[in-house]
């Protein structure tokens, strides 16, 4: 039995956080007995490498996605990337002394990490022993060389599609496992549609499209919200995140429009997607898988060259969701959706419960 369980996440973008501390809350429950503690990598480097980071990825995905696009195709390659493995060690050995300290101090029995930068960090070197098995959880619906670019012992996937590129990159099948992607524990509780409308006070005759902009609100649900029909056929529940100048501008919006409500930064997310009917937003693989397990149809905007594409194409094959690849394409889109929505179904398996319980043998 495990007694000690370190999950490390990284920053970079709110999916891998959230896919951690679904892990850990799920460890909580499903094992008291267990000491669960989910970190991010970035707590654990300098401040000046964890903000030109964070703030670099956030800039290149929303000014320079194209060029994202390229550095995501150029490196999905064994050669070029083991190259980038060489500068990410010298980058780990300057700049990761408080992340192996902190390991060899906790002492965990197992290691989860939901992104490659800590896994890539704590592969087994000539000076530094990690003391303990390794586990990697991609959180997107494709594959990508850095995911592998590590000593983990075992892979947890969302389909069979991504285990088969995983096999692709040379691990053992022994290693890999079909899971799904994990989502907080909230979104398996039994909860009510019509009982959260009332609650939320919205009305009941008119169906509800959820703007999800992301985490960091990097969505420009503004423009998502004046591309929707005004003829008030829908509640239009908009979700800023932490993006308080997007926040500003929907509740503008929302003092001269009927059936607009603004939402900040929320931990009730399983509740606002319940009352959907649609969800309509940025194509995250948590965020897909939040969908997912609800029964929701999704419509994606403008998915991040790489990961995300790979998220839609999931999207369009399972039956569950669409792309508007220009905002004249919503209002049909949604049409399609809410149609599409009465024949889904919500999942019942727990991914991170099948994660854990495998780790947990």
């Amino acid at each position: 039995m495990i007694k000690k369980l370190l999950i490390i996440s990284v920053s970079a973008g709110a999916g891998h956080v959230k896919v951690a501390q679904a892990l850990e809350k799920q460890a909580q429950l499903l094992y008291p007995g267990m000491m669960a503690k989910h970190i991010d990598m970035m707590d654990y480097v300098s401040a000046g490498v964890r903000t030109s980071m964070i703030e670099a990825y956030k800039q290149l995905i929303h000014r320079a996605p194209a060029l994202w696009g390229y550095l995501y195709d150029v490196s999905d390659n064994e050669k070029k990337l083991s190259r980038v493995d060489r500068v990410i060690q010298m980058l780990n050995a300057i700049t990761a002394r408080r992340l192996y300290d902190f390991v060899q101090k906790f002492q965990p029995d197992h290691i989860v990490c939901t992104h490659f930068f800590p896994s890539q960090a704590l592969t087994r070197t000539d000076s530094f022993d990690r003391g303990c098995p390794m586990s990697v959880v991609v959180t997107d619906y494709g594959m990508h060389s850095y995911w592998t670019a590590c000593d983990a012992d075992y892979f947890f996937v969302a389909t069979p599609q991504v285990k088969k590129e995983v096999l692709q990159k040379g691990v053992l099948s022994k290693r890999v496992f079909v899971t799904g992607i994990p989502v907080d524990p909230a979104f398996f509780e039994k909860k009510q549609k019509i009982s959260l409308k009332k609650e939320y006070k919205l009305t009941l005759k008119k169906p509800v499209l959820l703007i999800s902009s992301g985490g960091h609100g990097l969505m420009r649900a503004d423009q998502i919200v004046h591309a929707i029909d005004t003829t008030d056929r829908y509640t239009i529940v908009a979700v800023a995140g932490r993006n308080a100048v997007l926040l500003k501008k929907l509740k503008e919006i929302g003092s001269k429009r009927a059936g607009l409500v603004s939402v900040g930064w929320t931990n009730k997310m399983d509740e606002y997607m319940r009352m959907a009917d649609v969800i309509i937003g940025k194509p995250g693989g948590s965020t897909v898988t939040e969908a997912l397990m609800l029964g929701k149809p999704f419509i994606a905007i403008n998915p991040i060259p790489g990961q995300e594409e790979k998220n839609v194409l999931f999207l369009k094959k399972s039956g569950m969701g669409y792309i508007a690849r220009e905002k004249k394409e919503l209002n049909g889109l949604i049409t399609r959706a809410l149609r599409k929505g009465k024949s889904l179904r919500p999942r019942k398996k727990n991914p991170a419960q099948r994660v854990l319980e495998i780790i947990a043998k």
